[in-house]
């Protein structure tokens, strides 16, 4: 039978384990403030921004990307896939960057644009910032709503387009404005010296109000 500890041993191991209850709760303390200063930058970093897991699993999201997406949290929070929310035009490529990134981060774009569909089925144009976490699998995304801006641009190229369109009409008409303003000037030199009786004098007239509305 083992000898039994002194009442000094048994003091000097409580104030051990008290030591160690103390440290534990501090680093317990730190880790819920890094918590919740990291969940605080999450949640204020203006775009809408998931965190996801290797199997493509949205493990986190932040208030900006329950409004793009449509979703809650709790709808969303380890129950969806990115995938899910990708127009299927640009879901393999993007599963492509997703299996690259995770070789080596720099063989997939940092920066790139795609399709995303909401709750509702609206597609909204998106450029997205996507990165590794430092020491494990895990990737984090923010999403930028660029519909707007992308349709402004469409719309400036259809008008530039439509103007060079306008332009080259404008002188195709000028080109032919001087041949015609000819011929109607020789038609009515011809009808002048003709009596309106004349066969052809109908025919030179008909020729004459064609050419003045194209004029």
């Amino acid at each position: 039978m083992g000898r039994k500890p002194t009442y000094e041993e048994l003091e000097q191991r409580v104030k051990e384990l008290e030591k160690e209850a103390a440290m534990r709760k501090r680093a317990e303390e730190a880790l819920k403030e890094s918590e919740d200063r990291y969940r605080t930058i999450f949640e204020c970093t203006g775009t809408a921004t998931i965190i996801s897991d290797e199997d493509m699993t949205i493990l986190m999201v932040n208030s900006e990307f329950e409004n793009l997406s449509g979703y809650s949290k709790m709808e969303i929070e380890g129950k969806k896939n990115w995938t899910e929310f990708i127009v299927k035009d640009d879901l393999e490529r993007l599963k492509e960057y997703h299996r690259l990134r995770r070789i080596d981060h720099r063989s997939a774009p940092r920066n790139h644009e795609f399709r995303f569909i909401d709750r509702h089925g609206n597609i909204r144009n998106i450029f997205a910032t996507v990165a590794m976490i430092p020491g494990i699998k895990k990737g984090v995304a923010s999403f930028s709503d660029i519909t707007e801006k992308k349709r402004a641009e469409e719309e400036r190229i259809i008008r530039k387009k439509l103007e060079g369109v306008l332009e080259m009409a404008g002188a195709a008409c000028h080109e032919l404005s001087q041949p015609l303003m000819s011929v109607s000037g020789n038609c009515e030199l011809l009808m002048m010296g003709m009596e309106e009786s004349n066969p052809y004098y109908k025919r030179i007239k008909t020729i004459n109000e064609q050419l003045d509305r194209m004029g």
